[in-house]
């Protein structure tokens, strides 16, 4: 990844690369591009302007860097991935600990591994059940009261994955955090 964002192109990735980059397009595709992994430079952006000024970056250089974000500017021959804008950059955060944890949930899978919880940090995949028998419960944390959870769900044999805006953010009220809508170049603020 670090020599396709340096250079724009990279000839005979890993597999697993080509994967999670096609997985990726796809869920851009589902999504209308509101998941973009092209986003990196609309975060760094953000990630400055916070650092420097303690404010959102300036409309003039939004709409400067939304120019190069774009999943369609991700171009996948066989195992050849290249980036068809110069400044395009790219940014597997918010899939990569998934992808790891699925793969892992299939390797423990091969080996007849009955109860196994995975906990990737927000990315949790639950099977089979606690050494008890009793199912593992997933919490769902509260963003905003850390005492109690917005949720407690009894596992099945699927995964879970969550984000929020309390994780990384720029400001206290976390009104501006890692969470980049492509669109408007900040945080969402609906959510």
């Amino acid at each position: 990844l670090y020599s396709l964002n340096k250079s724009g192109q990279i000839y005979g990735a890993s597999n697993d690369l080509v994967s999670i980059m096609k997985s990726s397009i796809q869920y851009s595709e589902l999504t209308g591009g509101l998941f973009d992994i092209t986003a990196l430079p609309l975060l760094e952006l953000n990630q400055d302007s916070f650092n420097a000024n303690n404010t959102p970056p300036s409309n003039d250089s939004i709409s400067e860097v939304k120019s190069l974000i774009g999943y369609k500017n991700i171009n996948i021959n066989g195992n050849d991935i290249t980036l068809s804008k110069t400044g395009t950059l790219i940014t597997l955060d918010s899939i990569a600990v998934g992808y790891i944890v699925d793969k892992a949930a299939t390797i423990l899978g091969q080996g007849n591994i009955d109860n196994v919880l995975i906990n990737g940090g927000g990315e949790i995949y639950p099977h089979g059940a606690k050494n008890d028998g009793e199912l593992w419960k997933i919490g769902v944390a509260n963003p905003r009261d850390d005492s109690n959870y917005l949720a407690v769900i009894d596992s099945g044999n699927w995964a879970i994955s969550t984000s929020g805006d309390y994780e990384a953010y720029f400001t206290d009220d976390y009104l501006y955090n890692f969470i980049i809508d492509p669109r408007t170049g900040v945080s969402p603020t609906e959510l």
